[in-house]
């Protein structure tokens, strides 16, 4: 009759416990699909950006409310200029491709935002030199005949980077069609990596030349990596027009 009475005790715990769970799975799954359901039914804006990590566009999709937005962004432009890059000045094209992912946090549900994010930053500067008299390359001068053609290449050692920022303006607002919007922040890069390289005639034909040639090179890039380690960061300036679906 003991064991009896023990096992009905048993069962009705289980039976509680069963019961519990299922009132709590309930509790959390709801509200959830809540949000699910009012996120899959948000409007979603696009918008077309331009500012220093070039020209391109967005895509904003609403998280919570008019609270919290995650954005993606596509970046690219190509810019020629003039570089002096210690004492030599090189005809360069600089690259901007930037990717990111970011979260938009809207403290008032309004259009000030603050922003965290990741940005794959492929940004390359490329660009050519011919010297007209002698050169210093690294710690040698060298004549315009010894050196030929001075190729550069820079960019970061890891295009994955951080970036925090603050704007204004809410693609996805269900209140507004069109939006306008404002980005100021940093991209948190890596060291740049530079590369060096020469096409010499007189050193193709005389491999003292070109020996020292590549060890003056690379004592160059040295210089210009020690020159740029201070600059690991890209700034951001960028303005858009957002259009909500």
């Amino acid at each position: 009759m003991k064991q009896q009475i023990i096992k009905q005790q048993s069962t009705k715990q289980r039976a509680f416990l069963k019961l519990s769970v299922i009132s709590m799975l309930t509790s959390i799954s709801v509200p959830m699909l809540g949000l699910v359901a009012s996120t899959a039914q948000a409007d979603v804006g696009v918008a077309i950006t331009a500012g220093t990590t070039g020209l391109g566009g967005s895509l904003t999709v609403p998280i919570y409310g008019n609270y919290l937005n995650l954005r993606g962004t596509l970046h690219r432009y190509s810019i020629d200029e003039d570089l002096d890059e210690d004492g030599v000045e090189y005809d360069a094209t600089l690259d901007l491709e930037n990717y990111g992912l970011l979260l938009d946090w809207h403290p008032f549900a309004g259009g000030i935002r603050l922003t965290l994010g990741v940005v794959s930053s492929r940004n390359e500067i490329t660009g050519t030199a011919v010297p007209t008299e002698p050169t210093e390359i690294g710690d040698v001068f060298f004549t315009p005949e010894d050196i030929g053609t001075l190729h550069l290449k820079s960019k970061y050692s890891n295009s994955m980077s951080g970036y925090v920022g603050l704007g204004w303006g809410n693609a996805a607002c269900p209140e507004d069609r069109f939006t306008f919007s404002l980005d100021i922040g940093v991209i948190v890069t890596s060291p740049l990596e530079v590369e060096l390289s020469a096409d010499s005639p007189i050193g193709n034909s005389n491999p003292v030349i070109q020996a020292q040639l590549l060890k003056e090179l690379r004592t160059e890039e040295k210089n210009l990596e020690e020159e740029l380690e201070d600059v690991e960061a890209w700034p951001v300036i960028s303005l858009g027009v957002g259009y909500r679906f």
